[in-house]
């Protein structure tokens, strides 16, 4: 259908919409398979168009916990549970209108990070960036930086490398990546993912310079720990900006 035409309706509209989704869950009986006797998916399609096509400005974790909240004393359920399932509900719809919008399926799961996509316009943000990014020469440097540092990160060894004990492509590599992480949390902030990727492919040469210059598997426990901690420190920035991982080729 046509959304609402002003700022108002959209806002009554979400709202009466979320109240629904919100109260059917909250007494269990949410869809299931094929079965959607209330229509919830089509009210949540309702929800994330007027988000992403008409502009309105709500947070979904907000506006879930204000409708729930309205039920609490006419049903029982725990929030956290009921709440992160409506958000898992509205993430997977999200998925299929970022379908029908032409996106592919892996830059797709690369911007649904979790359960929760509290801001939606974000998302789709993220993905049309994604897309650009893999058909330019930044996006390149960005994936090759980042899975070369990926192939050998151990969680185990933490993200806290010992500085001090570095040798020159290692303290490079941890230069670039103190300066980067800082910028890159301000250019996320204001939504410039054009200058998020910017700053993610320049790690492209300190972390060749450090793959050439370094045994990162050293003989010695406490060299190679710190060089693992060191690679875990590189692919932390990229989490705050997707799932690179879940790129294909």
């Amino acid at each position: 259908d046509a959304l609402p035409g002003s700022a108002a309706g959209m806002l009554l509209s979400a709202a009466d919409k979320l109240d629904t989704i919100c109260g059917i869950f909250a007494i269990g009986q949410g869809p299931t398979g094929s079965a959607d006797p209330y229509a919830l998916r089509r009210s949540a399609i309702g929800v994330l168009a007027m988000i992403l096509e008409g502009g309105l400005a709500i947070t979904l974790d907000r506006a879930i916990e204000a409708s729930l909240e309205s039920y609490r004393d006419a049903a029982s359920f725990e929030p956290a549970d009921v709440g992160a399932a409506i958000s898992a509900f509205f993430k997977g719809r999200l998925g299929v209108l970022l379908r029908d919008r032409g996106l592919a399926h892996d830059i797709i799961s690369a911007v649904l990070l979790d359960n929760t996509v509290d801001d939606p316009a974000d998302v789709l943000a993220r993905a049309t960036a994604l897309t650009t990014m893999r058909a330019s020469d930044a996006g390149a440097d960005v994936l090759v930086a980042f899975k070369r540092a990926a192939n050998l990160a151990d969680p185990s060894a933490g993200v806290r490398p010992d500085a001090t004990s570095m040798g020159p492509q290692e303290k490079a590599l941890y230069e670039a990546v103190l300066g980067v992480r800082m910028d890159l949390s301000a250019a996320i902030t204001r939504r410039s993912y054009d200058e998020a990727i910017g700053l993610l492919a320049s790690l492209r040469d300190p972390v060749d310079a450090f793959f050439e210059g370094v045994l990162v598997m050293d003989p010695d426990e406490t060299v190679r720990h710190n060089r693992l901690a060191l690679l875990n420190m590189v692919i932390e920035p990229f989490a705050g900006f997707a799932d690179l991982a879940a790129l294909e080729g």
